[in-house]
Order: structure tokens, then C-alpha cells, then sequence
């Protein structure tokens, strides 16, 4: 029962992983411009196994192999009467000759084990969709109504990272006062540059360059960035996505693709109802999977006990 301790802790840990992933999108459902995260699952290989005495019995299905005439694999290994290589070599729909081989068809559903290795988690998708809108009535908010994320510079003045978190807010700084997050990061325009707000400005608000009145004194115009594959962005956390070889540079877009509207926010696209559907499931599978372990634990002493 050994395997039963490995199959069971190792599904147990990964739906262990499922369960914090979900959690995390419920922490962040009244995160702004936050996108949901969901696990994909793969069963591990499964091994077949013929029951005991199964070649003793089946000897003579087991030597006959219809379409190569071979008895053997290898010396002194069996050769199994295989379904599949008979329809490759006589079609798709073919049909064994039950008075020649009496009883083959039989065998195909008949003594076929598999014993299952567990599951193990393949992928972490992030749902790009868009979040519903917020009106805050905030000038210095912005949302992004089509493709594309806001630039922002990294405390450290050098890197670059992207949102659709537009929270904004007004810099007091020595120098001169700049559009910036509420942790101080610089926010950029489409040239990669910090957006400083002019001094004669007396009601500024976010927009997008190819607006009306362009010539507004009070309108801050930052940049709408998209790359290739936006699923191939690496979410490093706090709401923020870095760029990757999968994903491509990002690249300034214009007003075809998307727009930006002041005094507005996007909200989580969490589904709240979904999620916790997925938690009640992720938490049955996960103590299915410890019943298995302790049942595996249970029988392995009760065998210990029978041995002394």
C-alpha cells in the first residue's frame, strides 16, 4: 500500500495549491484592475498491470499476435494480442475472427488493470478578461476600456512593470509634481517618460493622447502599452505583470485599439459565486485524497500485525 501514500499525498498537495490560489482570488475580489487566476490538472501515467495468473491462463492469446506473427517482444517476455495493432494492420473497423481465436475479443476487456499515479497541476491560467466599472468620480483614476496595460516605473528607476490598476495619484515632489501609484512608482507615457503635471494646471485629469482638446492644459496624457501574448505576462505580484520571452516587448497602441477613461476604475473580475464553488470542490478532493493516505496507513498496520 505504499503507493497508496504516495498517490494520495502527492493529489493532496496539489489541490492544497488549488485551495490557495483560490483564496487568493477571493482576497483580491475589491483589488482594482485585479485579474482571477485558475489551475489546470493532468492525471499522472497510469501503469497496467495483469492480474495474478492472468499469462498462465491466457497463454495462448497472449503468444498469438495476429498482425506481426510474432510470439515474443523479447526472449522471454510475452507478447501481448493487442487490439490495436490488429485494426492497423487490417482497418479501423475490423473484427477479429471469433472461430479462429476463440475468445481474443474478450481478453481486450477482460484482466486490464491500470493503476492510477495521482494528478499533478500543469498550468496556472490568468483570466484577462475585463472587470466591471467603477465610477469614483476621481479625475486622477483611469480606465483602460479596451486592450492594453499602464506603464510603471519600479522604485528602483530602472525597471518597468504593468497594470490595469488605475488609481493614480499627485506627487509633491522638489523638482516638480508627477502622476505616480500609491506607492510612490512613477506612472509613464507612451514614450516612457514620467508625466509631469504643469504648474498652470488647476484641474488635471488622466487622458489619452489623440483626445479633442489635446491642447488642454490640465490633461496628462500617460501611455497604453500591449505586447503579443498578454497570457505569456509573469505576474509578479501586487497586481503587477513583467514581460517574458513568451510574451514579446510591450509596445505603445493608439486610440484604434483602445481608450482611456478619466474618473473611472476597473474592478476584479473575480467571480465570487465561482470561486467558492471551486473551494467546496478543491476541499473534497483534498480530503479524499488524506482518507486515501490514512487508509493506506491503516491497512499497512494491520499487515505489520499480522506479521508478528
Amino acid at each position: 500500500m505504499i503507493r497508496g501514500f504516495y498517490v494520495g499525498g502527492r493529489s493532496a498537495a496539489e489541490y492544497q495549491k488549488a485551495m490557495d490560489v483560490t483564496a487568493n482570488n477571493l482576497s483580491n475580489v475589491n483589488t482594482n484592475g485585479y485579474k482571477s487566476s485558475r489551475l489546470s490538472f493532468r492525471d499522472i501515467l497510469y501503469k497496467r498491470v495483469r492480474m495474478p495468473d492472468d499469462y498462465e491462463q491466457n497463454r495462448g492469446r497472449y503468444d498469438r499476435n495476429v498482425a506481426t506473427n510474432r510470439s515474443f517482444r523479447g526472449e522471454g517476455s510475452p507478447n501481448p494480442y493487442i487490439q490495436e495493432e490488429y485494426n492497423y494492420f487490417n482497418g479501423e473497423d475490423a473484427i477479429i475472427d471469433e472461430q479462429e481465436y476463440p475468445g481474443a475479443s474478450e481478453y481486450f476487456i477482460e484482466n486490464k488493470l491500470r493503476i492510477g499515479g495521482g494528478l499533478r497541476v500543469i498550468e496556472s491560467a490568468i483570466n484577462m478578461s475585463q472587470g466591471s466599472f467603477e465610477n469614483t468620480g476621481d479625475m486622477l483614476n483611469a480606465l483602460i476600456t479596451g486592450d492594453g496595460f499602464f506603464c510603471i516605473e519600479g522604485l528602483d528607476g530602472e525597471s518597468y512593470y504593468y497594470t490595469r490598476n488605475g488609481a493614480f495619484r499627485i506627487s509633491a515632489e522638489v523638482d516638480g509634481n508627477y502622476i505616480v501609484t500609491a506607492a510612490g512608482e512613477y506612472v509613464m507615457s507612451r514614450d516612457f517618460d514620467r508625466i509631469v503635471i504643469p504648474e498652470e494646471a488647476d484641474f488635471p485629469y488622466i487622458a489619452m493622447e489623440g483626445d479633442e482638446n489635446a491642447d488642454d492644459i490640465n490633461a496628462l496624457y500617460v501611455g497604453v502599452f500591449m505586447c503579443n501574448n498578454i497570457y505569456g505576462l509573469h505576474l509578479t505580484g501586487g497586481n503587477k505583470f513583467t514581460v517574458t520571452e513568451i510574451s514579446g516587448e510591450m509596445e505603445s497602441i493608439g486610440r484604434d485599439r483602445t481608450d482611456v477613461k478619466a474618473g473611472y476604475l476597473e474592478m476584479s473580475n473575480v467571480d465570487v459565486a465561482v470561486e467558492m464553488s471551486r473551494v467546496i470542490q478543491f476541499q473534497r478532493a483534498f480530503q479524499a485524497n488524506l482518507t486515501l493516505v490514512r487508509t493506506a496507513d491503516e491497512i499497512e498496520a494491520y499487515t505489520n500485525q499480522l506479521r508478528q
